[in-house]
Formats: structure tokens, C-alpha cells, sequence
């Protein structure tokens, strides 16, 4: 399913996959999840003073969200991954919802993997992904269609702001996997 393209590789921290996944199956995908998710506007980033929220699903890993990681996974092993899922967030972010920068765990070995699941994004209407180290931000990601990265749980990451002017949520897939790379 996935059509292979070399990753854009910064470092070991962090790979980009772009035009691995055909829009057609990113859009399936889509249609399925929103047929069943049940969003509830409680998705935040775990900080105690962050005073807004967005919306979010957590589904359990099975079915759908199986497929999903499997297909994401083939591009993880080429790197010498070994991943396995362990939480499942699907994060929709309308204009003035929140996300504070954060890590996800200060456990080391862990991965997460984010999957935008937009058939169409401007890169005007905003809604990157950030990963930030001394303050500052040194990568950024637009959510563009079928984009996949993958980073180091324990970097300070988010969503920026998405714009007044964008016509619809953004919508992402997190996986947070653990690492046995043993292969």
C-alpha cells in the first residue's frame, strides 16, 4: 500500500515521509474514522496551566488503526526501527483550540509518529507541526496531505495555531510506540 520514497532524514531524532501514501487511502481512512470516532473537546497537552482545549479521540488499537500503523511501519523498519503502538490519539484542531508545547514521555527508546490526515491543507491556513529545542523552534512541519513524521517522544513538540481562514479542522493521527529495535 505504501509507495516507497526516501524519507527526509535530519538525524536520528526525526524522519519525514512525504508522497508514501496515495491520497485515495489516506482518504478511505478518513471516511472510516469519522464515521465512528467519538470526539470529546478534552485533548491537551498534560500542562497544568494550559487553559484551553482541543478535540480529540482516543481509539483502542485494533481494526483500522491496526492497518494504519502497519502500512506506517514499513517506512519505520527501513530506518531500523523495531516500533510497537502503545496509545492512540486523533487530535482535530479548529481555530482557537490549544496545544501547548510538550513531550509525551521522558522515558527513552520512545517514538511517536504523526500522521496528517487532511485531504487538502493550506499551508496559509497554519496548523504546523513544531519540534523545539533551547527555546527555539529547529524544524517544522505543514500538515500536508499523507505527511507522516516520526520523532523522539521526549522532544518538546506541537501544533501551532490554525488560522480563522482555514475552511475546515486539521486533522492528525498520533501514535506513540515504544522502541525494540532488534532487527
Amino acid at each position: 500500500m505504501i509507495i516507497h520514497s526516501e524519507s527526509l532524514k535530519s538525524n536520528t531524532d526525526w524522519y519525514e515521509y512525504r508522497n508514501e501514501l496515495p491520497l485515495s487511502t489516506l482518504k478511505a481512512w478518513r471516511e472510516e474514522i469519522l464515521a465512528t470516532a467519538r470526539f470529546e473537546h478534552t485533548g491537551w497537552t498534560g500542562a497544568p496551566k494550559e487553559p484551553y482545549r482541543h478535540w480529540c479521540y482516543t481509539p483502542e488499537y485494533k481494526g483500522l488503526f491496526v492497518k494504519i500503523f502497519e502500512c506506517l511501519n514499513e517506512s519505520f523498519q527501513e530506518e531500523g526501527l523495531k516500533l510497537k503502538p502503545e496509545r492512540l490519539l486523533l487530535n482535530v484542531y479548529n481555530h482557537g483550540d490549544s496545544s501547548w508545547l510538550h513531550i509525551d514521555t521522558d522515558k527513552p527508546g520512545q517514538w511517536t509518529a504523526i500522521l496528517f490526515m487532511n485531504e487538502y491543507w493550506d499551508v496559509n491556513w497554519g496548523g504546523d507541526f513544531v519540534l523545539v529545542k533551547d527555546n527555539e523552534i529547529y524544524k517544522s512541519f505543514a500538515p500536508t496531505p499523507a505527511k507522516f513524521v516520526l520523532f523522539q517522544s521526549n522532544i518538546l513538540h506541537g501544533a501551532r495555531p490554525v488560522s480563522r481562514e482555514a475552511q475546515f479542522p486539521r486533522m492528525a493521527l498520533a501514535i506513540q510506540c515504544s522502541n525494540d529495535s532488534k532487527i
